[in-house]
């Protein structure tokens, strides 16, 4: 039944905002490096490889616009429901709300992994458009920031829960992504610190950039307990309640 429901709202996002937010926010990010990097010329590039554009791109998507987009997403794709009153269509139908909600949350991690795996090969390609600048194509795949892509997909559970069950309770699209501009903000401030472990925003950075392995380990273990405890929470809770407060 569950991957039924994950297909059945798969299609209702065909040709959906959802969709095209799911390319077009990674191609935003290759697209301003590519401009930085023309800025700063081919030669130091073909000196030092493709590493620095890669952990650029990774950087600018992880620590800034995956949170945004995971906010984004999980709103337009509870908002679907909540601008149709779907939700009192689906009431009347055979289905249990906690699948419901189990379905979206799944469907919401699909997009943002797809959105991470268009993110990596926009980078790819756009190093052979570089190509037609004068730029080397060799060594164009750095396989150190491609093995930490795992790690920041785990590391953003947490946020991709929390930004779900927002959604799904809150019908007005300006709580979750007010949510997820503040805590975006808040990285740096929180990332840098001994606090960091309290903000699930920070848990990227310090999974993927972090130099203490012990608290990257800590990043992905605290992540997915915390999305584990909240999902168990907001499926005995969060789904017996009206959703369109």
């Amino acid at each position: 039944m569950l991957i039924k429901l994950v297909k059945i709202e798969l299609l209702k996002t065909k040709r959906s905002l959802a969709l095209l937010m799911m390319f077009l926010s990674p191609l935003m990010v290759v697209l301003i490096n590519i401009l930085l990097i023309i800025n700063a010329g081919a030669e130091k590039i073909n000196q030092s490889g493709w590493d620095g554009y890669w952990l650029g791109n990774f950087a600018i998507w992880t620590y800034f616009m995956l949170p945004l987009y995971a906010a984004l997403i999980t709103a337009l794709l509870n908002g679907i429901e909540h601008n149709s009153n779907g939700w009192r269509y689906m009431a009347s139908m055979p289905i249990k709300a906690n699948d419901v909600f189990l379905a979206k949350y799944l469907l919401a991690l699909i997009y943002l992994i797809g959105a991470t795996l268009v993110l990596c090969v926009a980078v790819y390609l756009s190093i052979f458009v570089l190509h037609l600048f004068g730029f080397t194509v060799k060594n164009s795949l750095s396989i150190t920031i491609l093995m930490k892509i795992p790690y920041s997909i785990i590391a953003s559970l947490a946020i991709l829960t929390i930004q779900h069950i927002v959604s799904w309770r809150w019908k007005n699209i300006v709580v979750p992504l007010g949510l997820g501009v503040l805590s975006t903000m808040s990285i740096l401030q929180f990332g840098s610190s001994k606090y960091w472990l309290y903000n699930p925003w920070t848990y990227m950075l310090v999974s993927t950039n972090g130099s203490d392995v012990s608290n990257q380990n800590s990043a992905l273990l605290y992540s997915v307990v915390i999305s584990m405890l909240l999902l168990v929470i907001a499926r005995l809770w969060l789904v017996n309640r009206e959703v369109t407060c």
